[in-house]
């Protein structure tokens, strides 16, 4: 038989038997549904997106620490000016360095020009290299120069969203004042956002760190206010030419000790242990430490389904015993059994698809955050993006787990009922 032939009978079966068909498709979506909604949080923190492209290559430094061992006095924070300026700047290693100034809990608002009402917005300053690190779509200007970061120019890139709010457009900007906590800042870039999900690259205002008074303040030497992104090819070879930097510092004196602990830490480190400083996190790291889960998620529905199958076969029995009577083979009827029930399998995981779809957005894309300690769970609609909702990995993602749970919860009833001699079946 050819697929389609396949396809054609098992939909005239399901239509047959209505009931067998809700209960199956139903107990395959709500399994489809709670393991596509684990896949998806997994695709939100490590696969490629919008517009953080280049995860693969992307590592964090966030913190120092500065300790006096004799007089027992450690110092753990964020970067200083300094470490940033004349060493992490010229790394040979990497390909593009970013930083950030890194205020704790900033409350930063645009100003609407006609009605002076505030709104609280989401706010990163940086220099140029952000926008190498996270290409942003540009729908007209462009991103700030070095020699706006170098001067402490007031330039700003909004996203589409903030230009609509201010405006009512995001066309014909470039030029155009914003008011950012009641200074004035002119607008250089107009750019598509990215989902506030992706908290490493999320911002709906961008601005140079040189505007800001105190983004050079430092506690101690490399101790500040700055946190750096950079990509590089070589992971290894990135955190030997930063831990260097530490080792000739600290065989320069005696009385003080910096320590960069391991970082550079790797986007997938960072992702899946973000409390813990490793040195690589591969794909197959990451599903050892899921399988447990995924095996409970799986494993548990099919044998639930397993059993509903074998009732069926059993009510089938004669049926298969009058087919094998003409000719039909063992591996014919078992090729078409799976098939029916891959057919229901896929049914059921399009439904477990669409009510993922529709929790996500019923929530604003909250549920996403249930295993991301870095995300606020009061997400917003800036959350939910085309590219977490229709990426193509997820729709490959949910036909594997369509095919798995088939193959699990048909493959043994089948054949133990299609094993059986046709007398047996006849009776």
């Amino acid at each position: 038989m050819s697929m389609l032939t396949h396809v054609k009978q098992a939909w005239r079966l399901m239509l047959a038997n209505k009931l067998f068909s809700a209960i199956y498709v139903s107990g395959t979506a709500l399994a489809i549904a709670t393991t596509t909604l684990f896949a998806v949080i997994y695709y939100v923190k490590i696969a490629p997106m919008y517009p953080e492209t280049n995860r693969s290559d992307t590592y964090y430094f966030k913190t120092v620490q500065w300790s006096n061992p004799a007089r027992g006095m450690t110092i753990q924070s964020r970067l200083g000016y300094d470490l940033v300026k004349d060493h992490l700047y010229n790394l040979k290693t990497a390909t593009h360095v970013s930083a950030t100034y890194a205020m704790w809990d900033p409350q930063i608002y645009v100003t609407h020009p006609e009605t002076r009402r505030d709104i609280k917005i989401e706010t990163r300053m940086t220099d140029p290299a952000y926008f190498e690190i996270y290409p942003y779509r540009f729908i007209e200007g462009a991103a700030f120069t070095d020699e706006d970061l170098s001067s402490g120019r007031r330039v700003a890139v909004i996203t589409d969203d903030v230009a609509r709010r201010l405006y009512g457009t995001d066309k014909g900007l470039i030029g155009k004042p914003v008011t950012i906590n009641h200074r004035e800042f002119t607008i250089v870039g107009v750019i598509e956002p990215g989902s506030s999900l992706l908290q490493d690259s999320y911002a709906e205002v961008i601005i140079p760190y040189t505007t800001q008074s105190g983004y050079d303040d430092q506690r101690t030497q490399f101790i500040g206010q700055l946190v750096v992104t950079m990509t590089a090819p070589d992971g290894d070879a990135l955190r030997e030419e930063i831990a260097e930097i530490a080792r000739k510092r600290n065989s320069s004196q005696d009385e003080y000790e910096v320590s960069f602990f391991d970082f550079p830490k790797s986007h997938f480190a960072t992702a899946v242990n973000p409390d813990k400083v490793e040195q690589d996190v591969s794909w197959q790291a990451i599903v050892r430490q899921n399988l447990l889960v995924l095996l409970v998620l799986l494993l548990v529905p099919a044998l639930n389904l397993s059993g509903l199958i074998s009732s069926r076969m059993e009510m089938r029995s004669a049926e298969i015993g009058v087919r094998r009577s003409f000719g039909a083979t063992r591996p014919g009827l078992l090729g078409q059994v799976l098939w029916e029930n891959l057919v229901l399998t896929v049914i059921g995981g399009l439904v477990g698809l669409i009510i993922v779809w529709l929790s996500l957005w019923v929530t604003g894309g909250s549920l996403l955050t249930l295993m991301n300690q870095d995300v606020s769970s009061s997400a917003t609609s800036a959350a939910l993006t085309s590219g977490i909702l229709f990426a193509p990995a997820i729709f490959i993602i949910v036909f594997i787990f369509c095919f798995i749970l088939n193959v699990l919860s048909a493959l043994i009833p089948a054949w133990l009922s299609i094993r059986k001699q046709i007398t047996t079946c006849l009776k």
